[in-house]
């Protein structure tokens, strides 16, 4: 995610060369590892409950099958970018494979407040530990960046470019209807994007034969080369767009809390609902380009499910 303002001397949650060692000293281990072992009984949602889109893949594993797959097609009303006071309206694919410990998904595959699939985000991710009630795992996925074409707001602002980002997660189940998760993510290619970090929490709870609720909340921090890159304006642009200048640090970027509803139609049709509240924080929160630091999201789409 390249954008031209000068490179800040202040250093990032996590240094880029160190994420890129640790990360394939982690997907070394996986490449020698044994199989996990089948979830607990403790983690498992109740047999006559209709298992969330995001978490039918990895219900599929515990379950001992070794593939399975969702597709689907999901529309989404949301921010045009975060700090936007518009909207749109965009209609989203929605797919995931998932083979053992190793997982691809697109970016909405996580829809339905499974804790673990959001925290292990989108692109492809590895299983590292299963210990207990414990998951530890690895990812890449490209970053999309951002467009200066997607809003008016941000004419004459460079676009950011894509990237690469390595994420590291962990999360942690005390019951069939508690789970937490943390996660740490860095842009690996040096392009401006910075590193986030995250928390995450979720209550799911069935009801009916196959339909399923969950609720969640999340925060997230950013170090000051993100915040600069998405929420910041140097002289040169400030100059160009009329737009004041800021240069953020480190803080707190969002919180968000979110209600999913999802029910299944069949033994593999899934119809899902999902509506969020998020807002921006710190110092994303008052830069010129927050014109409006809530905003509402909402979600619903169709998901087949297949395992083998």
């Amino acid at each position: 995610m390249l954008v031209h303002m000068p490179r800040p001397q202040s250093q990032s949650i996590c240094p880029p060369l160190r994420c890129v060692a640790a990360l394939l000293v982690l997907l070394a281990d996986v490449a020698g590892a044994q199989p996990l072992a089948p979830a607990s009984s403790a983690s498992a949602p109740p047999a006559d409950a209709a298992p969330l889109p995001s978490a039918a893949a990895s219900a599929s594993a515990a379950n001992g099958n070794s593939t399975s797959y969702v597709i689907g097609l999901v529309l989404i009303s949301a921010a045009e970018y975060p700090g936007s006071d518009r909207n749109s309206l965009k209609a989203r694919p929605v797919a995931a494979y998932q083979w053992g410990r190793f997982r691809i998904s697109t970016s909405r595959a996580g829809i339905g407040g499974d804790v673990a699939a959001e925290v292990a985000g989108p692109g492809a991710t590895a299983e590292l530990l299963r210990a207990d009630r414990w998951r530890v795992g690895a990812g890449l996925r490209v970053d999309s960046g951002r467009r200066a074409s997607s809003s008016l707001r941000l004419a004459g602002l460079p676009d950011i470019e894509r990237t690469v980002r390595g994420r590291v997660y962990a999360t942690h189940t005390w019951s069939r209807h508690w789970q937490a998760g943390a996660y740490l993510s860095h842009d690996l290619l040096g392009k401006q994007g910075g590193a986030l970090a995250g928390l995450d929490l979720a209550y799911r709870q069935p009801f009916g034969a196959r339909s399923e609720w969950s609720v969640g909340v999340g925060l997230q921090a950013a170090d000051g080369l993100y915040m600069r890159t998405y929420f910041g304006i140097t002289d040169e642009q400030s100059a160009r767009t009329g737009i004041a200048a800021y240069r953020p640090g480190a803080g707190l970027r969002s919180a968000a809390v979110g209600v999913n509803m999802s029910t299944g139609l069949d033994s593999h049709w899934v119809a899902f609902a999902s509506a969020s509240v998020s807002t921006l924080l710190g110092p994303a929160a008052a830069s010129p380009l927050s014109a409006k630091a809530t905003a509402p999201s909402v979600s619903v789409g169709l998901l087949y499910r297949c395992c083998k």
